[in-house]
């Protein structure tokens, strides 16, 4: 459940990111060029690096949690969760 419950929070953080930076991509690709400058674009890059960091590197939220370890005969139902998960949301 602490697992849902991280996993919930950045994926709301990375999805308010997106759609932060949503319009400097389209504005991009119709005019080739961005308003701000190269000091705050380097910033926001910066930011979604720290966030993809947090999820890959500095939480353990895509292992197979630690009772499902110990409880082995539970584990097929959990990658059978997390296989229909990752499809759904085209992961």
């Amino acid at each position: 459940m602490a697992q849902s419950v991280t996993l919930n929070y950045l994926e709301n953080d990375i999805c308010d990111s997106i759609s932060d930076t949503r319009e400097l991509a389209e504005e991009l690709t119709e005019k080739g060029y961005l308003r701000i400058s190269y000091y705050d674009l380097k910033k926001k890059i910066a930011i979604i690096y720290l966030k993809k960091n947090k999820v890959n590197l500095e939480t353990d939220i895509l292992d197979t949690p630690d009772y499902f370890w110990e409880n082995d005969k539970f584990q097929p139902n959990f990658h059978s969760v997390i296989f229909n998960i990752k499809s759904r949301k085209g992961l």
